[in-house]
């Protein structure tokens, strides 16, 4: 919770990776109540996210293989979405999370399937969507201004005073690394 106080938007590469479904869903509607209490924006990569945890999402963007951009919007919208793109109805042994990502893999949906997603995909004008929402990012989140580059000393104070802090936080590696110099000083001057 510390890590989200203040923080406008937060980066999460695959937060469930590891865990079973349960802790998969907990730790996804924790990220959810996390990110509406403190108001952060959270971004997540996961990989093959079950149907309730790709649920506890407020908007997903979807990408086939090769990173090509098939679908943006909410979750409970996957389905609808892809049914009317493919002409193709779901599986009655599937759940919409498997199936569409069958759809959009090239090993079972093909590359044929993955071109129909994608121009779907753009025709529908959902990747104007994503375009706006990428001109709509406030400035301050924006590049970064002639200030911040002119000044590399602030910059170097800053990364020192990450590193001071680290190395406090974590005293038994900085006796670690003192040791294996002294090893390897011994070993080379042997």
């Amino acid at each position: 919770e510390k890590v989200l106080v203040g923080a406008p938007v937060l980066f999460l590469d695959e937060p469930t990776s590891g865990l079973d479904a349960s802790s998969a869903l907990q730790a996804a509607e924790l990220l959810r109540v996390l990110g509406s209490q403190n108001g952060t924006t959270i971004i997540c990569s996961i990989h093959q996210p079950s149907e309730r945890v790709l649920l506890c999402a407020d908007h997903v963007l979807l990408l086939a293989t090769g990173g090509k951009q098939v679908y943006f919007g909410p979750p409970a919208n996957i389905q609808n979405h892809f049914e009317k793109a493919l002409g193709e109805s779901i599986t009655e042994d599937a759940t919409p999370a498997e199936w569409v990502l069958e759809m959009i893999s090239l090993e079972v949906g093909g590359p044929e399937r993955v071109e129909r997603c994608a121009a779907a995909w753009a025709k529908e004008g959902l990747a104007a969507k994503v375009k706006q929402l990428k001109t709509s990012v406030p400035d301050e989140w924006g590049a970064p201004n002639k200030t911040s580059l002119i000044d590399p000393l602030r910059h170097t104070a800053v990364l020192f005073h990450r590193s001071m802090l680290n190395t406090m936080r974590n005293p038994l590696v900085v006796w670690v690394r003192m040791g294996m110099y002294a090893a390897l000083s011994i070993v080379i001057a042997t």
